[in-house]
């Protein structure tokens, strides 16, 4: 998240599972939503979350989760998860064991 200081009392996760559902934690609240897989584009719809508010991570949160709405693309390099939008890098994730 370009530009943006990420809180360090909580992380944001993303999961797939086998029928092509996402979820994970948002710093804050929990969220899901649909994987969609088209040609050589990757987009999350109707991602939806919890509504907890969490004032230390509420403008973090909010970021991430627009983010992960505007995703149309998707790719792998050394090992990390990169989503994007357009051409950019919005989001990178790690694999965590």
């Amino acid at each position: 998240m370009t530009g943006k200081t990420l809180p360090t009392s909580a992380k944001a996760t993303l999961n797939f599972n086998d029928s092509l559902r996402v979820s994970g934690k948002s710093f804050c609240n929990s969220y899901g939503g649909e994987l969609d897989l088209k040609d050589d584009q990757t987009k999350l719809k109707n991602v939806y979350s919890t509504k907890m508010f969490c004032e230390a991570t509420a403008s973090a949160e909010n970021t991430f989760l627009t983010a992960l709405n505007e995703t149309d693309h998707a790719k792998i390099v050394n090992g990390k998860l990169q989503l994007l939008k357009g051409g950019q890098t919005i989001l990178i994730f790690s694999k965590i064991d």
